[in-house]
């Protein structure tokens, strides 16, 4: 447990990671980097979406199970996303982000004399997914994301190295030079 939530951490090693990004460094940094993340991270998503795609239906099932009034915030916010380190790395993570569940028909007025909508205390769409995930006192415990990890990583890690074999074939046929 840290600063009072769950923390789970998978790493996942791709065997011949160091020479693909050797090739990698050797690219024009146009097809590597940039806004969407360039090849690194397109094969990272794909690889990911084996994963949300399994897992997405596995998270509608548990909050229909318990029988709950679903708003649809938590499936809504559930999605895959691109996160960076601080050493120029990054990952996929899929989440239920943060969102705030907001009160029917209530306001709050701030100093400025703005209103904005009024929301839970202590209900956002990551805790609402922990629950679900991990169980309380009072609700069982679903456990969709693992329960989708364990079915699906290892074709997800097929998917994103045929991903990144294909991609960086296709690169290098078009940016190396031709042999005479």
């Amino acid at each position: 447990m840290m600063g009072g939530r769950l923390m789970a951490k998978t790493v996942v090693k791709i065997h011949g990671a160091d020479q693909i990004m050797k090739l990698l460094r050797e690219l024009p940094k146009s097809l590597t980097t940039g806004k969407a993340g360039g090849v690194p991270a397109k094969a990272l998503r794909k690889g990911a979406k084996v994963i949300y795609d399994y897992e997405k239906p596995l998270l509608e099932r548990a909050i229909d199970e318990d029988g709950d009034e679903s708003s649809g915030l938590l499936v809504k916010n559930f999605k895959i996303r691109r996160k960076k380190t601080t050493k120029n790395q990054e990952h996929m993570t899929i989440s239920a982000g943060n969102a705030k569940y907001k009160v029917a028909g209530e306001t709050v007025t701030a100093k400025n004399g703005k209103t904005r909508p009024a929301y839970k205390k202590g209900a956002n769409t990551r805790l609402n997914a922990a629950r679900l995930e991990y169980g309380t006192e009072h609700q069982r415990a679903h456990g969709f994301a693992r329960k989708a990890f364990a079915a699906k990583a290892a074709e997800a890690i097929r998917t994103t190295e045929q991903t990144l074999l294909t991609d960086l074939e296709k690169i290098a046929k078009k940016h190396m030079p031709k042999a005479k």
